[in-house]
């Protein structure tokens, strides 16, 4: 392994925010890589992308001094190019997450000395990039990134122990197309340019004395994204938003979760569900490792095409979708990542 990153030195609150923040907004449109059916497990898994391995690597990069941009970002809805761009070289940063609450994790990694751990992930692992959307590769590096935590509940500690529980996320995430998948398609004949299918949403709470605070996130105009704050105080019943929605797709605490249940209705559509249980999630990072990289030439040659419910990737149990998978040990180490992306001869 190249390169070990302590997470407490490049894992910063307001990263990880950005990356939740991100996750809550974007995640019905980001391809779903790992075949997750829960949709909280999607958002879970675009937290840690843009919350830990986009930030580790970019950590690496400015503690190396070398030079990027981030040219290859898109609008929330679409897919990034890519993640980084270094000297015109379009550069992916992939997560590989060991959560330490799997007993597949603790019997293959967490119950091996670190020398063993090492040997095992070396020799045993392999790096993923997922090959069921187009089936080709599109970028000319693959970095991959290890993080080594865990989803907690709030009564454990969590790595921002100075900031209490203020990266304790409680949300609801809406499933239902009713919901979410409104004036999407512009070929639709029903297909509005103007939009807010919705409209506005009305907010009842059961329980009077309760003072709620949260935040939705849709879109207001077809990809136009929108989010409004709305607190309904103690002694009010329900509120309407002020703008209206064609789609809503996360509801996301403010303050603490209420004691009853709420309605979010759309009164429009004649269209309401009632939110009695809220999804917590809070993070904890052990562990930060850049396992090395490899280019889009070496991935096509030392790859192996693997299908989906693949068993033997190491970091998991089984995969969700296709990927190309390459030994960890095959890795070139970061060490050399500098002199590598200067050589433009690797891509003639």
């Amino acid at each position: 392994m190249s390169l070990f990153i302590d997470g407490t030195s490049c894992f910063s609150k307001s990263e990880w925010l950005k990356g939740m923040e991100y996750a809550k907004t974007s995640w019905k449109y980001t391809y779903n890589r790992m075949g997750e059916s829960s949709i909280t497990k999607r958002l879970e898994r675009i937290a840690l992308g843009l919350g830990i391995g986009e930030p580790a690597f970019k950590y690496f990069l400015n503690n190396e001094k070398i030079k990027f941009d981030l040219s290859g970002r898109t609008l929330w809805y679409q897919s990034d190019l890519n993640d980084f761009m270094v000297n015109s070289l379009k550069i992916d940063a992939k997560v590989h997450f060991l959560n330490e609450d799997y007993k597949f994790v603790q019997k293959n990694f967490i119950s091996k000395t670190e020398k063993d751990k090492i040997n095992h992930i070396l020799n045993n692992c392999y790096c993923l990039v997922p090959s069921g959307k187009t089936g080709q590769l599109n970028k000319d590096i693959y970095c991959f990134v290890l993080a080594e935590g865990k989803w907690v509940t709030k009564d454990r500690l969590d790595l921002f122990t100075n900031y209490q529980t203020s990266n304790l996320e409680v949300v609801h995430l809406f499933w239902d197309y009713k919901w979410t998948n409104n004036n999407t398609n512009k070929t639709k004949s029903d297909f509005d340019p103007n939009g807010k299918k919705l409209g506005k949403l009305k907010i009842t709470k059961a329980d009077p004395n309760d003072n709620i605070k949260f935040k939705l996130y849709g879109t207001s105009r077809h990809t136009e994204f929108y989010s409004e704050i709305i607190e309904i105080k103690k002694g009010e019943k329900f509120k309407y938003t002020k703008g209206e929605f064609d789609n809503v797709f996360s509801c996301s605490q403010l303050l603490k979760e209420p004691k009853k249940q709420i309605i979010v209705e759309s009164e429009k559509i004649n269209f309401s569900e009632p939110i009695d249980n809220w999804k917590k999630l809070k993070f904890q990072c052990s562990k930060i490792s850049i396992l090395g990289f490899t280019s889009k030439k070496d991935l096509q040659i030392k790859g192996i095409s693997v299908p989906r419910y693949h068993k033997e990737s190491g970091f998991y149990s089984d995969t969700g979708t296709p990927n190309l998978k390459i030994k960890t040990k095959d890795l070139m180490p970061m060490s050399e990542f500098k002199k590598f992306v200067n050589a433009k001869q690797h891509y003639n």
